[in-house]
Formats: C-alpha cells, sequence, structure tokens
C-alpha cells in the first residue's frame, strides 16, 4: 500500500475532526460506499456516494454536540488501509460524555479515492 493512500486517509480524519466537512466530501470517488459498524444506533448500515456520506455525517452531528475521530494507528496492508480509530463525543441532548470507544476499520479500493 502505498504510503499516499495512508496520507489520504490520515488527512481524511485530520478534516472530520477539524470539522471541515466540505472538504472531507470532496476526497471521496462520487460511488464511495461506507459501511458502517454498527457501533451507534440510528446509523443505517450503509451509505452510498457523497450524499450518502452528507446524511451519515448530518445524522451523526444530530446526535451529538461534539464528536471527534481521533487515529490511533494507521498503516497499509496490500490492497487496503487499516485504520484504529478513537471515538470521543459529547451527547447533544444529554451533554454526558461518550466513554472513548476504539474501532478498527478496514478501508479497501483506494483506487477510487480523488485527489
Amino acid at each position: 500500500m502505498s504510503r499516499e493512500n495512508v496520507e489520504a486517509v490520515r488527512n481524511s480524519y485530520e478534516l472530520w475532526s477539524s470539522g471541515d466537512f466540505g472538504r472531507f466530501l470532496e476526497i471521496f470517488h462520487p460511488d464511495f460506499v461506507f459501511t458502517a459498524s454498527g457501533t451507534f444506533p440510528g446509523i443505517d448500515s450503509e451509505y452510498r456516494g457523497r450524499e450518502g456520506m452528507t446524511r451519515f455525517i448530518d445524522t451523526m452531528l444530530d446526535a451529538w454536540a461534539t464528536f471527534q475521530i481521533e487515529p490511533t494507528e494507521i498503516r497499509g496492508r496490500d490492497s487496503y488501509v487499516i485504520a484504529t480509530l478513537r471515538f470521543l463525543g459529547t451527547g447533544r441532548i444529554s451533554g454526558v460524555e461518550s466513554p472513548s470507544t476504539s474501532i478498527t476499520f478496514c478501508i479497501s479500493a483506494m483506487d477510487s479515492w480523488t485527489d
């Protein structure tokens, strides 16, 4: 896996955490498919394209007053990038801080990302 793809994944999480969702969405191929982990209630199992990711972002931001994604490890392997992420957030209605949750994602088809 090329260093460029690992850096593209790292950059995507930096854009998310900075709140620059416009630029975050621009890096994805229009036919991108995101399969959700099932960790968060109320999240669809699949989101397609930039419109789908916009729905995902809106759903997350409706539920959370703050929601950060912190990569703890990002590495390339064959045709995949594997990212272990820590999620931190504060509930919008409850004001309760969520305990840190770690999830490992496997991101494939990196050739479909845009520059």
